[in-house]
C-alpha cells in the first residue's frame, strides 16, 4: 500500500517567509496546537535544519530526516536518515499519513508530491531567511479555512487552511 496522504503542513507570513536562524519569527500557540494535533502519532519527514531547530524529539511522533550528508549524526535518536525524498516516501509507504514538516528545500522537493497542504498564514511581513516555495492554487481545492483574530496571546491574526490537490485520492474525502 502507497501512503495514502503526503501532507505538507508549514506556516508562512504575507511574503511567505516562515524561519530566520532557525526559527519561527512568530509565537502563535494556537497554530502550536494545530500542528502538535496534526502530527500526534504520525510520521514526520524534515530536513536536518529543521531537526536541529528542535531541543528535543517530539513526543508520540516518528521523525525521519533528509540530509545530504551520508554520515549525518542527528542531536537526538531519530526514526530514520535519508538521502533523497523518492527513497523516504518509497520506504515510508507503510504509512497512511507522511507529515513533511520542512523546511523550505523539502517543501520545495515535496510539493509536487503532496496531496494535502495544511497552511497556516500568519498576517503581515517578519523578518525572514527561509521562505516556502510558489504554489500553484490552480492545483488545488481549498477544503476548510479557520481564522484566528489577534488577542492577548496572539499578537497577529492568522488563518489556518486545508487544501487537497485537485484528483488526487483525498480530494473525496
Amino acid at each position: 500500500m502507497d501512503t495514502s496522504e503526503i501532507i505538507i503542513i508549514a506556516a508562512f507570513d504575507q511574503n511567505k517567509g516562515m524561519g530566520l536562524n532557525g526559527d519561527l519569527p512568530w509565537h502563535l500557540p494556537n497554530d502550536f496546537r494545530h500542528f502538535k494535533t496534526q502530527t500526534m502519532g504520525s510520521p514526520m519527514l524534515m530536513g536536518r535544519k529543521t531537526l536541529e531547530s528542535f531541543p528535543k524529539a517530539l513526543p508520540g511522533r516518528a521523525h525521519y530526516v533528509l540530509s545530504r550528508d551520508e554520515n549525518y549524526t542527528p542531536p537526538f535518536q531519530v526514526d530514520g536518515i535519508f538521502n533523497d525524498l523518492e527513497d523516504a516516501i518509497k520506504t515510508l509507504k507503510h504509512y497512511s499519513k507522511l507529515y513533511v514538516i520542512g523546511g523550505g528545500q523539502i517543501y520545495r522537493q515535496a510539493l509536487s508530491k503532496a496531496t494535502t497542504l495544511q497552511i497556516t498564514r500568519v498576517q503581515g511581513i517578519f523578518e525572514a531567511d527561509t521562505f516556502f516555495p510558489e504554489i500553484d492554487f490552480k492545483e488545488w481545492k481549498l477544503m476548510k479555512k479557520t481564522i484566528h483574530l489577534k488577542d492577548e496571546r496572539h499578537p497577529v491574526s492568522f488563518q489556518i487552511e486545508t487544501w487537497v490537490k485537485i484528483n488526487s485520492p483525498t480530494e473525496a474525502i
